[in-house]
């Protein structure tokens, strides 16, 4: 009895929200906790390097992990190994070219040691990003979970103790020192998990062509994660150019209630129905539709109802921080709670393209999105402050859902999971 309730998807999908709530807490927590211990200038460097973290992949990953995984619902494990030697060999010759870069730029600017960790860190996020998504579509969410929790909730709780106990923490090298160690700890366990696989098995084509081939399948996808990125952290950048880092901290704190209640919705529904939805759709299967909707109705409600808890809990909480600017903006949470459902919406409905293979429409929809984003928030920053970036924020997600249920209805993509 108490191995099926374990065994239970039930069970599965709270434990993994259990897991990653934790996690994106953690988060949460290390933003206050810089935000009271440092300044809103250290938290807006660290946001800003986080989102570097995430753009990073996405431009040097030529939309090949999208590719590798989205296939790999299918393919056998030898086809997956051989892909991703290819693609690992591929991300070292690049990286070879970023670490000159930041040699360069730790020489010039006198900070070597935060140029090398900035650069470990951004290469080992990459690479355990696109573990993680291999692992969660290979139907392994437990095992991709937990090595999550290592780069992204672990560590930040080592070092906050770090730091309570003394102040020699307190600065960002020794963030970026334990950020770097969680990914390092999360990087040997994907390896470990791995290490049974056929390595060693010859490669049937050789680099050169595999680029070449692979790429012309994730070309679409490559520029799609290029726009969707630049779309989702062109605002912090903005920020820091009208409104200077201080303020850009103060985003960053409320902008990370949003990415939190997204990341955590994203893990215990949307990302569990994503393999479904591909399988579904390749077997042309009547459940398609109905596992899309559920989806939406289940994601959706989460967003209203996760978003109203946390906007009540950080009213409390803020008076704590012992920042009077921070109790200032609370306000911006209204426009970034109902940003949340309309985001959480809108990433459903991408789901449809995903599953469907149509990443030229994924492509437009994220171009789309970043035009709007880089518009709004060019046009209301400068004259709103950062209501405007919260506002932008809200419309572009409107804009969004507008745009994807365009497409939807044009191509009746609704029933392509239906028998023919």
């Amino acid at each position: 009895m108490i191995l099926k309730i374990f065994a239970s998807p039930a069970f599965r999908s709270l434990f993994l929200m259990g897991i990653r709530a934790f996690s994106l807490v953690a988060k949460f927590v290390l933003t206050l906790f810089l935000a009271r211990y440092l300044s809103f200038e250290a938290l807006g460097i660290y946001g800003l390097i986080s989102a570097a973290a995430i753009i990073a992949p996405s431009v040097l990953g030529f939309g090949f992990p999208i590719t590798i995984t989205r296939s790999a619902v299918y393919d056998n494990i030898s086809e997956i190994t051989a892909k991703i030697s290819n693609y690992a060999l591929i991300c070292s010759i690049l990286y070879i070219f970023v670490l000159i870069s930041a040699l360069i730029y730790g020489f010039m600017s006198g900070n070597m040691l935060l140029a090398l960790l900035t650069l470990a860190i951004i290469a080992l996020e990459h690479l355990n990003q696109d573990a993680y998504a291999l692992f969660l579509n290979l139907s392994k969410p437990i095992s991709s979970n937990i090595l999550h929790f290592m780069r992204s909730g672990l560590w930040i709780v080592l070092y906050i103790g770090a730091a309570l106990i003394s102040e020699d923490f307190r600065n960002l090298e020794a963030v970026f020192i334990f950020w770097l160690a969680g990914n390092a700890t999360c990087f040997a366990g994907g390896l470990i998990l791995m290490k049974n696989w056929p390595w060693k098995a010859p490669q049937v084509t050789k680099l050169r062509e595999w680029f070449f081939t692979t790429f012309k399948t994730s070309r679409t996808i490559y520029m799609n994660g290029l726009a969707n990125s630049a779309g989702t952290y062109i605002d912090r950048y903005i920020i820091t150019f009208f409104l200077g880092l201080e303020l850009t901290g103060v985003y960053v704190l409320y902008w990370s209630v949003f990415s939190a209640l997204m990341n955590l919705i994203r893990t215990g529904i949307i990302q569990l129905n994503r393999p479904k939805l591909v399988k579904h759709f390749r077997e042309k299967s009547t459940d398609y539709n109905h596992v899309l909707k559920k989806t939406l109705l289940s994601a959706g409600g989460s967003a209203l109802a996760l978003g109203i808890a946390a906007a009540g809990f950080l009213y409390l909480l803020l008076p704590y921080l012992d920042k009077p600017l921070a109790m200032e903006w609370y306000p911006l949470l209204l426009p970034i709670t109902g940003a949340l459902f309309l985001f959480i919406i809108a990433e459903v409905l991408g789901l449809i393209f995903y599953s469907q293979h149509k990443d030229g429409l994924t492509l437009r929809t994220s171009l789309t999105q970043l035009c709007i984003a880089a518009v709004l928030n060019m046009a209301l920053i400068p004259f709103f402050g950062l209501w405007g970036a919260a506002i932008a924020l809200a419309l572009t997600a409107m804009c969004l859902i507008g745009v994807e249920f365009f497409y939807v209805k044009k191509y009746n993509l609704l029933h392509k999971g239906r028998p023919s």
